[in-house]
């Protein structure tokens, strides 16, 4: 029978028990009516030891164990998953992205390992934990950070572009201030200093 080691012990014990009780009937029995008759007490007293008891606390200790496991499966499915959340927050930390691409992808993480866990923590198998376990994890995996860094390039672009339009503005201000200076120290007509620094001007 499927029960605890401890109840087999303590059912033979009460076998052992009844069988010594009836021995003892039989062996002082009087006549064969007697013997018959201790016979069928003892028979009736063994036959009358039940299992029930004995399997239903099997039963309990079963399902006890296995919520057990199903629980831890579950606080180790979670932290896997909160391992790879944190992962992934590293790699976007590290790609050098825009700060509004950095807030936008720890969102999608932080959603993803959410509704990840929620899962778990519906699960009502090991299997299924680890389904969802899985199914998690690659879901934040799966997070490209490939859009972020393209914009991020773009963004390097547009700004060397403006840093080399400002660079040139500058220069050729100052070129332009240096001819003006030089015309206006220049021993010619008033008229001829005019036109010439509206031409540089132009």
């Amino acid at each position: 029978a499927d029960i605890l080691l401890e109840d087999k012990d303590a059912l033979k014990q009460r076998v052992a028990s009844e069988k010594e009780k009836a021995t003892k009937a039989i062996n002082e029995a009087t006549d064969t009516q007697g013997v018959t008759a201790k016979l069928n007490d003892g028979k009736t007293a063994i036959a009358g030891i039940g299992l029930d008891e004995a399997k239903q606390r099997k039963a309990d200790k079963d399902k006890a164990d296995l919520t057990k496991s199903l629980e831890q499966a579950k606080l180790d499915a979670v932290k896997a998953i909160e391992a790879k959340a944190t992962a992934k927050n590293k790699e976007i930390d590290e790609a050098g992205l825009l700060p509004e691409d950095v807030t936008a992808l720890k969102q999608q993480v932080e959603a993803e390992k959410t509704k990840a866990i929620d899962n778990v923590n519906k699960a009502n198998t090991v299997e299924d934990v680890t389904m969802k376990r899985d199914e998690g994890i690659t879901a934040i995996g799966n997070i490209s950070l490939d859009a972020a860094k393209q914009r991020k390039a773009d963004s390097g672009k547009v700004l060397a572009l403006q840093t080399a339009k400002n660079n040139a503005l500058t220069e050729l201000e100052a070129v332009a201030k240096a001819k003006v200076d030089e015309i206006e120290n220049a021993d010619i007509l008033l008229e001829d200093k005019d036109a010439l620094k509206q031409r540089v001007a132009s």
